[in-house]
Parts: C-alpha cells; sequence; structure tokens
C-alpha cells in the first residue's frame, strides 16, 4: 500500500480515504544510494521516520518528503493525537525521550508549506521541548558555497515557531550552544534580525551548562561574541545596528562588548596593508553606529581606528540594502578570508 502511495505522490497527486494531497514537486529525494529511485529513497525515509504508522500517516509522511503540501481536510481527519505522536527516536545523543513526528520530518525536509498546513491543522511547535527553531536556523537551502547562503526556507519555520508561540530568547535542553540568538549559525543574517525584532535579548549572559544556579559562570552575551573583526561578524553587527537594536543594552554588558571591541581594535590600528584596512572599514562602519547607539566613549584603540583614514578602493560589504543572503554571484563564492564584498554602503547614516 505504502509503495502505491509513493508511486502516485511521486506525479504530484497522493489520494488517501477520499482526501486529496497535492504539493508543489521540489526534486528528489536526498540521501540517496547509487541506482537507488526516488521511490525507493521516499520508502527508506518513510519507513526509517514512521515504521509502525497507520497508512493515513505514511501517506502524510510521504507526501512532506516528496515537497508536497498535504491536503487540509486529511490533516483534520487525523486529528491533534496523531499529527503530534511521535513515530520514532530522534537519536539526540542524551535524550531518548525525543521523538520524530510529521512537523519535525517537515521541517528536517525544509517543507515550511507543508509545516504551516500541520500547524493549522493542530500540530504542535513546541515538540521535544523546544527543538524545531535549532532544527530550523542551521539548515541551508540553498548556496551553501556563499559567505552569506539562502536559509530562507528555515527561516520561514522560524517564523511559524514564534507566530505559534515560540520563545525567541528560550534554550533547548538538548544542545548546549546558548538560547536564542546564541544558536543561528554565524551567516544567518536573516534569523538573527527575525529574533531581534522578536524580542530577542542580544546582552543575555548564558550560564554555562552545569554552573551553580545561585552564582553561575556566564558566557558572553551574543553582542560580545560578535565583537570581533571577521568580515562576517563586522557586516552582521553593521546591519543589525542598522536597525538599531544595540539601543538600551545594561550597562556592564555594554561595557564588556566594548572592551571587547577596544581589544580588537588595537590589533589594527596602524595597518597599512589592504587586507587590514578591508577590516578597518568594515568595523568602522559597525563601531560608528554601535557607539552612538550605546552612548559610549570609545576607548582609545577604538578612536584611533574610527579616525583611521581608509584609501578609495578599500572596503565594501558582501550584502546590499534588502539583501539577507548573497545573490548567486562568482564575486560571492566563499573562497578566502581577505575577499571583500562591493557594498560601500553610503547611506549608512
Amino acid at each position: 500500500m505504502l509503495k502505491r502511495i509513493l508511486q502516485v505522490t511521486l506525479v504530484g497527486l497522493c489520494l488517501l480515504g477520499g482526501g486529496t494531497f497535492a504539493f508543489m514537486a521540489t526534486g528528489p529525494a536526498t540521501g540517496m544510494a547509487a541506482g537507488q529511485t526516488d521511490e525507493d529513497a521516499m520508502t527508506e525515509q518513510v519507513q526509517a521516520g514512521f515504521p509502525d504508522a497507520p497508512e493515513e500517516v505514511r501517506a502524510v509522511a510521504a507526501v512532506i518528503i516528496a515537497g508536497g503540501v498535504p491536503d487540509m481536510a486529511a490533516l483534520q481527519a487525523l486529528g491533534p493525537e496523531m499529527l503530534n505522536r511521535s513515530w520514532s527516536a530522534t537519536g539526540t545523543r542524551g535524550r531518548p525521550m525525543d521523538g520524530h513526528g510529521l512537523l519535525r520530518q517537515a521541517v528536517l525536509s525544509l517543507n515550511p508549506a507543508a509545516a504551516e498546513a500541520l500547524v493549522a491543522a493542530g500540530a504542535d511547535v513546541r515538540f521535544n521541548e523546544g527543538e524545531m527553531p535549532y532544527l530550523a536556523v542551521s539548515t541551508v537551502s540553498a548556496d551553501k558555497d556563499l559567505w552569506f547562503p539562502d536559509f530562507s526556507d528555515g527561516n520561514r519555520l522560524l517564523r511559524l515557531w514564534l507566530q505559534a508561540g515560540g520563545d525567541p530568547n528560550a534554550a533547548w535542553p538538548g544542545d548546549s550552544i546558548g538560547p536564542g540568538l546564541h544558536m543561528v549559525p554565524e551567516q544567518n543574517l536573516e534569523a538573527v534580525l527575525i529574533l531581534l525584532a522578536a524580542g530577542a535579548n542580544p546582552w543575555f549572559e548564558p550560564p554555562f551548562p552545569g554552573a551553580d544556579p545561585d552564582d553561575p559562570i556566564r558566557s558572553a552575551s551574543y553582542f560580545e561574541k560578535l565583537a570581533n573583526a571577521s568580515p562576517i561578524a563586522n557586516e552582521i553587527a553593521f546591519r543589525i545596528a542598522r536597525e538599531g537594536h544595540y539601543r538600551g543594552g545594561p550597562r556592564d554588558v555594554v561595557d564588556k562588548v566594548m572592551d571587547r571591541y577596544e581589544r580588537t581594535a588595537g590589533l589594527y590600528v596602524g595597518s597599512t596593508g589592504p587586507e587590514n584596512l578591508h577590516l578597518i572599514w568594515a568595523m568602522q562602519k559597525a563601531l560608528a553606529l554601535i557607539v552612538e547607539q550605546t552612548d559610549t566613549r570609545p576607548g582609545p584603540h577604538v578612536a584611533a581606528l574610527l579616525d583611521t583614514q581608509v584609501r578609495e578602493g578599500i572596503g565594501g560589504f558582501f550584502l546590499a540594502a534588502g539583501e539577507l543572503h548573497s545573490p548567486r554571484d562568482d564575486d560571492q563564492l566563499l573562497r578566502s578570508d581577505n575577499q571583500t564584498g562591493s557594498e560601500l554602503w553610503h547611506d549608512d547614516k
């Protein structure tokens, strides 16, 4: 029965008990072995994730894996209990209680349209104690070899999670990275801006795992971690500052962020080589806004860096105004840390 359902799914229509599953195909199943057909690969994925599920659930899973959107009437016929049941273990280390269900499959398949339909039908975004955003923001939709890859499908899933009540400052117990912004890969600018707009706290200093709850040792805030000289960090910091998100931070944490920038600036002040001058240009763009928004008096190294004259032809960010990921362009291919973009952002004030 499942094989017949998968055959129908591959041509775009799955009939099940009078319900119709229509979808827009997004390509063949992933992880295929040599000589394996799309049908075989999907059969294997459905069997692995939903081994004991009834055919109605397995048919929905097949549509999701194929990139389709299950019919709402059929999802409602399954009901919340079936939509939210776990059908297999996730295998996450140290978390034997975590399970794999239909919504998790939609997230892993990067199928936001299917996830939206599942949530509308009663699927709960809080599965596995909040695993959904951690899965969503870390998966690249396309162009992994660019400076800022396309995370848009995962970020659509992140928005769905937030709209359904997800806490932008929550931490997932299955991961020690930290809450909210700390879980976002460095190159996912869009997710950072989504979380900040939803109320994520970039000044929060997460306690180290296992720390004394009454007097915890804390790790750096998101903004302190961002206070370095890497091209991506500078461009992210600049874009965040463009949105005004450095305002209103607690003074003690602001001081830690600026102390780190002071140490970083000290490594570059007085440099004359084009590579270092590019980094100075990028830090100038970000720090000019950060200093103003944090109402900070710059330290001597930051002040000297801000006063450094960078000659014409040096500098450039990779993303233009309005861009959240790199356009598919040879100049955007990630080749070395010494690359520069072409966007000068003369209107950054």
